[in-house]
């Protein structure tokens, strides 16, 4: 993708992004190893892994948004 689109930012997110202790260093191998450009080496890796409070957060927002009528655009 870097090489595709220039990225200048991967974010890695989702339950899968806690592993990036194990995967992370392959993956940078591989990334300066078949970069085509300077642009894609310069693509930085941001880790956001889930915490477990996200959903209880989303909901808190769902039912605040019902009690006042705020209308989703």
């Amino acid at each position: 993708m870097c090489n595709l689109l220039n990225l200048q930012k991967i974010i890695i997110a989702g339950e899968g992004a806690v592993a990036h202790d194990l995967f992370g260093p392959a993956m940078n191998t591989a990334m300066e190893r078949y970069a085509f450009s300077t642009a894609a080496l310069d693509c930085a890796v941001h880790v956001d892994p889930v915490h477990h409070d996200l959903w209880a957060r989303g909901a808190a927002c769902l039912v605040i948004r019902d009690a006042v009528g705020a209308a989703i655009s």
